[in-house]
């Protein structure tokens, strides 16, 4: 006999009052265990306790579902984090590499490394120095007009210009010889806003095509151009005394010779030695 067919009138045992309380009797079976329950507190404390239990396993149930979903949200939060973080790193990198080529790109060449290199170009050349008489010449570039500054003072003498190129821009190359072997070159290209340089004058140890010379340069802005100074083999202050005029000379575009300067840079050459 199954024990949902127990008769009515005997005691409900265990397996009965746990299908009552799963709710798996009969009509006719729970008004019988209900009443049983009424007239016997054992039976009522059973039923009770069979409730409490199940509640509390379905609690656990409960919790140990949660859990499982609050898991599997968790790892999918961490998944997507991962993989958000995995893309932001990967779009960091695309970033980075995007902007190191891009100034790569639009990033202004050195200017100073450019001067250098075209002044050991004309250095390594031979000029003949015929005439010791300076005449006026115009650099007409496509940013400007620039007279070839007159250096006779320091009895140095304009042997080639050139107009060239650099960063896109055109540049003015002046190069002078003098009579006791001196070597200097005088480079100018347009200033441009965003390409301010504000560098001392530096003296340093630069190999040419000769062998290892003593290079003294200096650099520096003007309303228009931004000028390169340098100088193979020439004493210190010579060289000084031939940048000081350059940059009282500015940008002329018209002889207008400094007298005070000339003065003064025969004045250096008188006591200066023959450069190296």
């Amino acid at each position: 006999m199954s024990r949902k067919d127990h008769s009515i009138g005997e005691k409900p045992n265990r397996e009965i009052l746990n299908a009552f309380v799963d709710g798996e009797l009969s009509p006719s079976q729970e008004a019988w265990v209900e009443s049983c329950a009424k007239k016997d507190p054992e039976i009522e404390s059973e039923i009770a306790r069979f409730k409490l239990l199940k509640n509390a396993l379905a609690g656990s149930a409960l919790i140990t579902s949660n859990e499982k979903i609050s898991i599997a949200e968790e790892r999918k939060t961490i998944g997507c984090r991962q993989i958000a973080g995995g893309v932001f790193a990967t779009a960091a990198v695309i970033v980075l590499f995007v902007m190191a080529f891009l100034l790569g790109y639009f990033s202004s060449p050195d200017f100073e490394h450019w001067a250098r290199d075209r002044h050991q170009d004309l250095s390594g050349q031979n000029f003949v120095v015929s005439d010791l008489e300076y005449r006026p010449l115009i650099a007409a570039a496509i940013s400007g007009t620039l007279q070839a500054p007159d250096l006779t003072g320091s009895k140095l003498y304009l042997v080639d210009l050139s107009i060239g190129t650099f960063d896109r821009d055109d540049a003015i190359v002046m190069h002078y010889r003098g009579l006791r072997g001196c070597r200097v070159s005088l480079l100018v290209t347009p200033l441009r806003d965003n390409l301010k340089l504000q560098r001392d004058e530096t003296e340093e140890q630069s190999p040419d095509r000769t062998g290892t010379k003593k290079l003294v340069s200096d650099f520096w802005n003007g309303e228009r151009f931004r000028f390169a100074l340098l100088a193979t083999g020439m004493e210190r202050k010579r060289f000084d005394s031939i940048a000081t005029y350059l940059k009282l000379e500015g940008e002329r575009n018209l002889p207008s010779p400094n007298d005070e300067a000339q003065y003064a840079m025969q004045q250096v050459y008188a006591q200066s030695t023959p450069c190296v």
